[in-house]
């Protein structure tokens, strides 16, 4: 059992005292491309053989009119689909600014929609939480993150519950991307207008704007979407492939298409097998002691850094990972161990800062600690000292 939880998790965190900040794989942003690409290639090849069929059959002529009308329909639903998620308030977004945080829509001022209530899983439990609209974090008490499972921890994608005085169920934010940092930044926000006494106040004190989940109803849609978009697309290949390829020429359109069908599942799955693995078994885990990184199938390569021993923290963004927000996160060390290097993460600026902020506060309770043991040796040997005699009165 143990071996396969190993599988399913890679990097299991079996100390209570020990908390994870970030827990990420390689960004699927890159790396999807090539997969995307490899699906498309699978597609064209299906999209190629229904042609053929039509075409060997003979049903060119009345087949033709209908895949181009659903062609046509599919083009016209897809876009009127997306214009209307658009201007519905298709990518909700949670605005942290001042002392609130609001739900808002890309096209308009802040709105507050109708309640929806959804479960969320929090551990062993099934909570009822509420989408949130507007909370003051004058009324938060507690904020963690709540990880879905399956697709969506994978996805590096979960939820944010919010625990308010007075209510008996939380506040939701649904889909944020790496919500376990995202929840630390609104504790930070908490702590300080807590410790300035800054909640109190009743105006909105001006702040930058923090937008939390962007993706937050965009992923089921982006299914629909995606699905619709597949459809199209095999709809447009088996068109060209009606209008293209002529009767005289089926025979060696089959006999390309044949061998093409053959060394597909020969060279593509394989490589898209050992790349999936790859992936999924490396693995950069950040507690709030150490980093650590998990990384190769068959030959394991497992590098712990403690924070103590962390120099500097750099993110690297180049080409088109500027544009996808994917880069890398160099991590130097004094020297005592070996520098690590977090590749081709998504948003490698705000894990740089976390890292930076979990080795400040590492640093703070090895100082703490060391003061301790200093007090608790200089209290030990004060107590084996004999008391001092008082000295004689001439």
């Amino acid at each position: 059992m143990a071996r396969f939880k190993n599988l399913l998790d890679p990097v299991p965190i079996d100390d209570p005292t020990e908390t994870v900040q970030i827990r990420k794989r390689a960004s699927l942003r890159v790396r999807g491309l090539w997969w995307g690409g490899l699906a498309v290639w699978g597609l064209v090849l299906a999209a190629g053989w229904v042609g053929r069929g039509i075409i060997t059959a003979g049903a060119v002529s009345w087949a033709q009119p209908i895949v181009g009308g659903l062609l046509l329909f599919g083009l016209l639903g897809l876009f009127g689909w997306n214009v209307y998620c658009l201007l519905a308030g298709w990518p909700a977004r949670f605005v942290l600014q001042g002392y609130q945080i609001q739900r808002r829509y890309l096209l308009g001022a802040p709105l507050v929609p109708a309640a929806e209530m959804r479960q969320v899983r929090l551990g062993d439990r099934i909570l009822q939480a509420e989408v949130l609209g507007t909370v003051d974090l004058a009324n938060a008490e507690l904020v963690q993150p709540a990880a879905p499972p399956g697709i969506w921890k994978t996805m590096e994608t979960g939820h944010i519950l919010i625990w308010a005085r007075g209510r008996p169920m939380p506040y939701l934010i649904p889909f944020v991307r790496h919500p376990e940092a995202r929840a630390a930044e609104i504790r930070r926000r908490l702590e300080y207008l807590r410790a300035r006494g800054l909640l109190a106040i009743a105006e909105e004190r001006e702040s930058p704007q923090k937008p939390y989940a962007f993706w937050a109803g965009v992923i089921p849609q982006l299914v629909y979407s995606s699905l619709a978009a597949v459809a199209v697309l095999f709809l447009s290949l088996v068109w060209l492939f009606l209008n293209f390829v002529r009767p005289q020429n089926l025979l060696a359109f089959t006999t390309i298409w044949l061998l093409l069908t053959i060394l597909t599942p020969l060279v593509g799955l394989p490589w898209f097998l050992i790349s999936f693995l790859e992936w999924w078994f490396c693995v950069y885990v950040v507690t709030d002691k150490r980093i650590i990184l998990r990384r190769g199938v068959l030959a394991l390569v497992r590098q712990v850094l403690p924070l103590e021993d962390v120099n500097s923290v750099m993110a690297v963004l180049v080409g088109l990972g500027r544009l996808l927000n994917v880069g890398h996160v160099q991590i130097t060390t004094a020297g005592r161990t070996s520098n690590l290097v977090m590749e081709d993460v998504s948003d490698p600026v705000s894990i740089s800062n976390r890292i930076q902020e979990l080795q400040e506060l590492a640093r703070q309770r090895s100082t703490v600690m060391q003061w301790s043991e200093i007090n608790s040796r200089l209290e030990a040997v004060l107590h084996l000292l004999p008391p001092s005699e008082p000295a004689e009165q001439s």
